[in-house]
């Protein structure tokens, strides 16, 4: 059975923090982890809700269900587990978000062009009273390069 929620995903508004480019898989795990426990650290009992976000597919979203913090670790547990947990279409990532749609977190993973190599991305958009905070104490044990931008500028550009 898939838990829908009663309301319709609201995108937050804030910071999109995301990667410059396509990473290689092994290299996303560490820096989703310590996301994870930003987010974890802030609000632990949340309610948190799972997404097929096609907004750069085809600019559809769907509610997949509710998620834990222990379920997202999972995620991203092994490059490969991330893989497998993909919805396996073009572009399309896992989003999660809290009840409050305070944040939103999506991650993709998938072969490179030559099916040499599983590559992928993530981004996170956070309320701007956490900003600061994940600045100074989580960007730097990220170990990629970061792109910030408004999550009203983000959210457009990618749909279009």
């Amino acid at each position: 059975m898939i838990w829908k929620s009663k309301k319709e995903f609201q995108e937050p508004k804030g910071i999109n923090f995301r990667c410059e480019s396509y990473l290689p898989l092994e290299e996303i795990y560490s820096p989703l982890c310590e996301i994870l426990a930003f987010l974890q650290a802030k609000i632990p009992d949340t309610k948190l809700h799972r997404y097929e976000d096609w907004w750069q597919h085809d600019g559809e979203h769907f509610p997949k269900g509710s998620i834990d913090f222990q379920g997202l670790f999972q995620f991203v547990k092994r490059p490969r587990t991330l893989y497998e947990a993909m919805p396996g279409d073009h572009e399309v990532r896992i989003g999660v978000a809290p009840e409050d749609f305070k944040w939103y977190l999506r991650m993709f993973a998938d072969w490179d062009e030559d099916d040499v190599k599983l590559e992928g991305d993530f981004d996170i958009t956070l309320p701007p009273e956490w900003v600061d905070e994940f600045q100074k104490e989580t960007i730097p044990k990220l170990n990629c390069d970061l792109i910030s931008e408004s999550s009203e500028t983000y959210y457009q550009r990618i749909r279009d």
